[in-house]
């Protein structure tokens, strides 16, 4: 044989084993990703599952330290009614009946759903009976229909603080109504006499409702506040006091809120219902000086911000381990929609705020 022939024979069988290597890679990817069932050796007595029975896979159990949060959201008074009940061109309650109850929240309604409790403040009589405005020394009375309880519901809110300033316009009576009212809506309520109590995944909540102007009203929430931090997991206390008409809180209701956080609460939400002012954290306490107002029915014009306050507790094997605060500032209405309050959308105006509600600006609106 000679060198050509030689040649042609290597090429040859250098091709016929490419071709059989070709072959058998082709064979094993096929045999690799073909679905089927192979036989396995039975243990005795055992009969082999068919293809079509549904063998079910072992689940494992839920760790029992896993991660279990309790999401409270507190916002501010709503004064949800007209000057003596007028209906009258431009009213809030001329709004309720032309809009209906979900108009007013609706910007809010995911956020405040998205929780296990929401409260506000009910500043206002919700009622159809024929009550006198009461002699108070004051020359505002606000009221609504006894429907517009479902201004809270139809928006998310869950609870409601009745120990407010005008839910006796119309004295006991009209503040009777108001009591019907909230719970013919399905709404949990609370005033100086009624604590809200709520039990999530093995955490206890108690919420204390309550107006105050003066150290009297003081002492008595620190005396609440003392008892009810040695039976509860998490307590807040919800404040409304008078209209100040400042951004920022005085030496008095410094030292008032304070008090409270020292004598035990965890949150001290306040809302002097006119103007938001700034948070702080005073030891292991959370203080919101005014949520302002979310819903001012006095006039259509109110403060344009107020603020949503979020609180997750965080319950690891039903144990209380920490508490995460979330702010979220709202516009309480715009050219179009009055008495709509909805979240800041504008990043430079969001700012500003968040830095007025940290403390580190004297106002909250932009220069």
């Amino acid at each position: 044989m000679n060198s050509i022939e030689k040649t042609i024979v290597m090429r040859m069988l250098f091709v016929l084993m490419a071709v059989v290597l070709t072959i058998g890679v082709i064979a094993l990817v096929t045999v690799l990703n073909t679905d089927a069932s192979y036989p396995v050796p039975l243990e005795p007595n055992a009969e082999a599952a068919t293809e079509e029975e549904d063998v079910p896979l072992e689940v494992s159990q839920m760790p029992e330290d896993a991660y279990m949060p309790v999401r409270l959201t507190f916002a501010g008074s709503c004064t949800a009614g007209s000057m003596l009940g007028s209906d009258s061109y431009g009213t809030f309650n001329e709004v309720l009946a032309a809009e209906g109850a979900a108009y007013f929240l609706e910007p809010l309604n995911a956020l405040f759903r998205a929780d296990d409790l929401t409260l506000a403040g009910c500043d206002v009589v919700l009622s159809d009976g024929d009550h006198t405005a009461a002699d108070r020394g004051v020359t505002e009375w606000y009221r609504a229909p006894a429907s517009a309880a479902q201004i809270f519901t139809e928006g998310g809110i869950d609870a409601v603080s009745l120990h407010t300033f005008h839910t006796w316009d119309y004295g006991e009576g009209g503040y009777n109504d108001t009591v019907a009212a909230a719970e013919a809506a399905g709404l949990l309520w609370g005033d100086h006499g009624r604590t809200i109590y709520s039990e999530q995944n093995g955490v206890s909540v108690a919420v204390y409702c309550r107006y105050a102007d003066d150290e009297t009203d003081a002492e008595a929430v620190r005396a609440w506040v003392e008892t009810a931090a040695a039976a509860n997991d998490f307590v807040a206390v919800y404040i409304t006091t008078p209209g100040t008409g400042a951004f920022l809180p005085d030496e008095s209701r410094q030292t008032m809120f304070r008090s409270f956080a020292e004598a035990g609460a965890d949150l001290v939400a306040g809302t002097d219902t006119e103007r938001v002012q700034p948070c702080e954290t005073w030891g292991d306490s959370m203080i919101a000086y005014s949520l302002g107002a979310l819903l001012d029915g006095k006039t259509k014009y109110p403060d344009l911000y107020t603020l949503v306050l979020g609180a997750e507790l965080q319950v690891i094997d039903g144990e209380l381990r920490n508490v995460d605060y979330t702010l979220t500032p709202c516009r309480a209405y715009d050219d179009d929609h009055p008495w709509r309050p909805a979240p800041l959308t504008d990043p430079d105006e969001s700012a500003a705020v968040m830095a007025f509600l940290e403390g580190s600006r004297e106002t909250p609106y932009m220069d």
